[in-house]
């Protein structure tokens, strides 16, 4: 784990994550010096990815740093304050430029830091908002005018958090869920046993393990990713091409619209939190070159590794290399 950015250029200069790793960094906002190890171990359990940092960026006035603007108190008598955006700008300044990606996420009003980021930048590929104080006065009326900027938001609750005695937080189970139907398909609900305070740690774990699952992964040429209908040109490139897919049992696709619909599914599969395939496109030098995927059978047990490529790409060892990776 990483505690503050002169750490930065000193991992990404190290052959092992410059040249055979991706670069990928988990931003969390805690509470002072708060403890992250066993988070990171469930992170690491439940991604089975290592190639990833976790970043703990302190907050020493909760209440006051996280909130995006002024609010009454819940609890007590500490209102909210309106140091989100200080505390966003601080968060956008340690981040360096050769990360592969960033992800965002924190628990309870730290994962509703997140989910406001994510209206506010377009500097994070994911955020994990676990648990988020969206009952937040205003905050729905807001996001319902705004355009989310995250291409994948990954969103929980406990299923026990919106029976309180407390009436604004009560608020809290229909406000996630009218959050989840205005998030892009990337999106996704899981919703936990118990109440607000059971199992933060393993909780966010679970929303940085579903980011993880749609990180770039790092060959030692190429780069895989998530495949998506953002794709459909150059993936129609090949899977359009006869000659590329003579021996292919449902290809060629005769037209650009029956890719568009295979992409538009493997995007939808990529946000389940238990996908039943993956399908991975394949960069080099910026160019999406082909694609690799791997089917699941038997609940995980079994399953079926397959590839297509560019034929201007192909011969070159590209599919044997992000086939092993």
């Amino acid at each position: 784990m990483l505690k503050d950015k002169q750490c930065f250029d000193t991992i990404f200069a190290n052959p092992e994550i410059g040249n055979d790793a991706s670069r990928i960094l988990l931003i969390q906002p805690v509470f002072q010096e708060e403890d992250l190890e066993e988070e990171y171990q469930l992170i690491r359990q439940l991604s089975g990815r290592t190639d990833f940092q976790l970043v703990p960026v302190p907050v020493s006035n909760w209440n006051e740093d996280l909130a995006p603007w002024p609010a009454p108190p819940v609890f007590g008598k500490e209102p909210f304050g309106a140091g989100a955006s200080e505390t966003l700008q601080r968060i956008l300044e340690i981040l360096p430029d050769a990360a592969d990606a960033v992800y965002l996420g924190g628990y309870s009003l730290a994962g509703f830091f997140a989910l406001w980021a994510a209206y506010q930048t377009d500097r994070f590929d994911g955020v994990a908002a676990v648990s988020p104080s969206v009952w937040y006065p205003g905050w729905i009326d807001l996001a319902e005018k705004q355009v989310c900027r995250s291409r994948s938001v990954y969103l929980s609750l406990g299923m026990k958090e919106e029976k309180t005695r407390n009436q604004t937080m009560a608020r809290v189970g229909s406000c996630i869920r009218r959050m989840h139907a205005l998030l892009p398909e990337t999106s996704a609900l899981e919703w936990n046993e118990g109440n607000h305070f059971r199992n933060p740690a393993l909780r966010t774990a679970k929303g940085f393990a579903w980011l993880l699952k749609q990180a770039p992964i790092r060959t030692e040429r190429l780069v895989l990713k998530p495949n998506g209908p953002e794709n459909l040109e150059s993936t129609f490139a090949y899977t359009g091409d006869p000659e590329t897919t003579r021996w292919m049992v449902y290809l060629p696709h005769e037209t650009i619209e029956e890719t568009k619909d295979f992409l538009q599914k493997a995007a939808r599969e990529w946000r389940k939190t238990q996908p039943g395939y993956y399908e991975f496109a394949v960069w080099k030098d910026g160019i999406h070159i082909g694609a690799v995927s791997l089917y699941l059978y038997d609940e995980g047990r079994t399953g079926e590794l397959g590839w297509i490529f560019n034929k201007a790409y192909q011969h070159q060892g590209f599919a044997l290399e992000a086939a092993r990776r």
